[in-house]
């Protein structure tokens, strides 16, 4: 039996990019049989309602709303919610797992990495306190991100996002796999969902309901997954 997740998630209450409310992608996500999410909003200095001229705790406030919001609903129709974030260094974008809201609002630093051209910085913070982080949709071609202007940041990442759910173009995800096999390292599956209608089109598959994003970061170490496309049928679960 196989439990699935989804991985890249957005809410409209922090991602400026998300349509759909947290409660309502919820609801979506136990309808389709998973067992749970990791909300990754965009970080404060992202595409990020918290990307505003307020204090340094305000915008953390507004950050960890979606999540915050989707935890809510899942304590109450029994789907596991997961906190994540989605950090952006140079047009690269980077999941990272496995810390707390409160980490954010007690490591103000998170702020200086970017503008300090300091990736190597930001990892060894995320690393030394317990994180893991996937570099996402790292040959996707936008206006926004221009081929080649992050770079796979393989010395600093923990996994590749071999499939990303949001891709109309199949090259971004193949090149990123063919990566992720060259360097033999651990791979991801996420819809980058936004909204109802982008929701399970690439997830996980666990062999047990995960306790917690360490154990998440553990089965990834360990190669316990599997990378699975489209919506979800009923013998999946048998």
């Amino acid at each position: 039996m196989s439990y699935f997740y989804e991985t890249h998630f957005h809410t409209k209450e922090t991602s400026r990019c998300g349509f759909t409310a947290a409660a309502e992608m919820i609801v979506q996500h136990k309808n389709l049989g998973f067992s749970g999410v990791f909300v990754t909003d965009h970080f404060l200095t992202g595409h990020s309602h918290a990307n505003e001229r307020l204090s340094f705790e305000r915008r953390v406030d507004i950050m960890q709303a979606g999540y915050s919001a989707a935890k809510k609903k899942g304590d109450e129709i029994g789907l596991d919610v997961f906190f994540a974030w989605e950090y952006p260094y140079h047009c690269g974008d980077f999941l990272t797992y496995g810390l707390s809201v409160d980490f954010l609002y007690t490591h103000r630093e998170l702020m200086d990495f970017e503008p300090n051209h300091d990736f190597a910085g930001y990892a060894k913070l995320v690393h030394d306190n317990g994180g893991y982080i996937i570099q996402a949709h790292p040959f996707r071609v936008a206006e926004y991100m221009p081929n080649g202007a992050a770079g796979l940041q393989k010395e600093y990442i923990d996994a590749i996002e071999v499939d990303n759910g949001s891709h109309h173009n199949p090259a971004f995800n193949e090149a990123a796999l063919r990566a992720a096999k060259k360097l033999r390292m651990p791979m991801s599956a996420g819809s980058d969902t936004h909204g109802l209608i982008m929701s399970a089109t690439a997830y996980m598959g666990f062999d047990h309901l995960l306790k917690d994003s360490q154990d998440f970061i553990a089965q990834m170490k360990a190669g316990k997954y599997k990378l699975l496309h489209g919506q979800l049928r009923e013998e999946d679960f048998i």
